[in-house]
């Protein structure tokens, strides 16, 4: 099972607080983990505006029903591929390196929204500059 996690840095909290706020994301599977935390250079990145991306793209692709996914994150180097193939199922990685294998589709995006869903309730208050937050009228779906 594929689980996604996602983190505000804590100096980015302090006022006033952009919509730009750099943060981490994670991504762990059966094949290993992936994450933007503790590189050098730095893969934090525009956690909100890279939230948005990386959920409309997964959806994109699942609607499309074939073909990959490049997730790059806002202002970094830290990206993921999400390939789409037979039975229904996206393949993760992080490079060359195996994240996770083959998870039906409907899992992915239910995990990455389940994640992202009490991220954006937690620091509501910094996504509203973006306009793209739960309970907002969200275009990423979130009421």
């Amino acid at each position: 099972m594929i689980r996604f996690s996602f983190d505000v840095d804590p100096s980015e909290l302090e006022p006033p607080s952009p919509g730009f706020a750099l943060g981490d994301m994670e991504v762990m599977g059966g094949g290993g983990r992936a994450t933007s935390r503790g590189h050098t250079p730095d893969q934090s990145m525009m956690i909100f505006v890279a939230l948005s991306d990386l959920l409309d793209g997964l959806r994109t692709l699942a609607v499309r029903g074939s073909g990959s996914f490049h997730f790059v994150g806002t202002d970094s180097s830290f990206r993921l591929d999400f390939t789409l193939g037979k039975g229904d199922r996206i393949t993760t990685r992080d490079g060359s390196r195996l994240v996770d294998a083959a998870s039906p589709a409907t899992e992915v995006l239910e995990a990455a929204y389940r994640s992202a869903r009490p991220f954006f309730e937690r620091h509501q208050g910094l996504a509203e500059v973006l306009g793209c937050c739960g309970g907002c009228g969200s275009p990423i779906g979130f009421r």
